[in-house]
């Protein structure tokens, strides 16, 4: 009830808005933003098909994974709208003409975890349900500028996997296959298992090529064509359907726990110095071989200042950003994330731009 309560703009038990007004209704008014935080199908299988104290480290790290994105977006995307581009609206003669953003103190959020698709496969993932309310600076309560999350959800999403990486490095010991789009694997987890448990990406594939169609919009709308309703699923016997299920494509439990070894991931608090060692992934140039070595400071900052102009010209912090988190490979909590973010920033390869005061483009400066 009382989250029923805040999607509607209510203070939860008064009937009144947070700011003691009665509730106004806004035409195509959006009660909240649903993010999704999707864990690799990889951490899914081994989430199901693991023992119990395994499957309790990989929701612990899904869970911190989550909280640590949520946690990011509060600082880089939370924001209020003031002012009026209408100039009769305006206050008092001397309120500035124009909207402006400014930052608003955090979200109101409830999270949903899930382990299932509809086609009933392993699929850990949450719903973080962020109500379209937060309070700007000068106290009062109002709705989101909804711009901000739409333009950072990708990095975002790229924050959650690298600090799920992190973390299951950390408790588990895992290692991972290489990045890709911001996404990696667990290393050793049969790739005929992985498949086997993603019926739905088949389902969607398969759509693709009977159009003959590709891309993301494509992708997307396959989804919704192909999308069927849940299956009725007996979660006192889900495990033992998914181990049934495992060992019709030729699993064996040691294809699991023979991952499960000791890793010494980068400490968090480590701060970062001239000798500090970096983890990233490369590829072997004589076998192919995906490897993992460690870098300098130094080296690390340079490798993704020279990278970043070869796709775009300019670039964003959210773009730099995304590129940090593309080339860790074990190490990546939310904090470590941001501090070579800044690192990155401050190379001389990157020239920060001047923007126009106001605007939409006050948040996000450019280089």
């Amino acid at each position: 009830d009382q989250l029923r309560a805040v999607l509607a703009g209510l203070n939860p038990g008064t009937g009144l808005t947070p700011n003691g007004d009665q509730v106004k209704t806004w035409k195509n008014r959006v009660p909240g933003f649903d993010l999704t935080f999707s864990a690799p199908k990889s951490v899914s299988v081994l989430y199901a098909l693991a023992d119990p104290l395994v499957r309790a480290e990989v929701v612990d790290a899904t869970n911190t994974a989550v909280e640590e994105a949520v946690r990011w977006l509060e600082r880089e995307a939370c924001f209020v709208r003031r002012g009026s581009n209408n100039r009769e609206a305006k206050a008092a003669p001397f309120e500035p003409f124009g909207t402006r953003r400014l930052p608003g103190v955090g979200f109101i959020a409830a999270g949903f975890r899930h382990r299932t698709s509809r086609a009933g496969d392993p699929h850990l993932h949450t719903h973080v349900l962020v109500a379209n309310l937060t309070r700007g600076p000068d106290g009062k309560w109002s709705a989101l500028d909804g711009q901000a999350p739409y333009r950072s959800k990708l990095a975002a999403g790229a924050m959650y996997q690298s600090v799920l990486r992190n973390e299951l490095s950390r408790r588990l010991g895992v290692e991972w296959n290489t990045v890709h789009n911001h996404v990696a694997d667990i290393a050793g987890i049969p790739r005929r298992v992985v498949k086997h448990f993603s019926k739905r990406r088949t389902e969607i594939e398969a759509e693709l090529d009977r159009l003959g169609l590709a891309g993301p919009d494509a992708a997307r709308d396959a989804m919704l064509a192909t999308r069927s309703k849940k299956l009725d699923i007996d979660h006192d016997t889900l495990d033992e359907h998914w181990q049934a299920d495992a060992a019709t494509v030729d699993y064996s439990p040691d294809d699991i726990t023979h991952l499960l070894s000791h890793a010494r991931p980068l400490d968090r608090e480590q701060p970062l110095t001239a000798d500090t060692r970096i983890a990233v992934q490369a590829f072997d140039v004589e076998t192919g071989e995906r490897i993992e070595h460690s870098v300098t400071l130094a080296d690390f900052v340079a490798s993704v200042a020279w990278k970043l102009p070869e796709t775009d010209a300019v670039v964003t912090r959210l773009d730099v950003q995304n590129a940090v988190t593309e080339q860790l490979s074990r190490h990546g909590n939310a904090r470590l994330v941001e501090r070579l973010t800044d690192a990155v920033l401050a190379s001389p390869e990157l020239i920060p731009l001047p923007i126009a005061d106001g605007g939409d483009a006050g948040w996000e400066q450019r280089w």
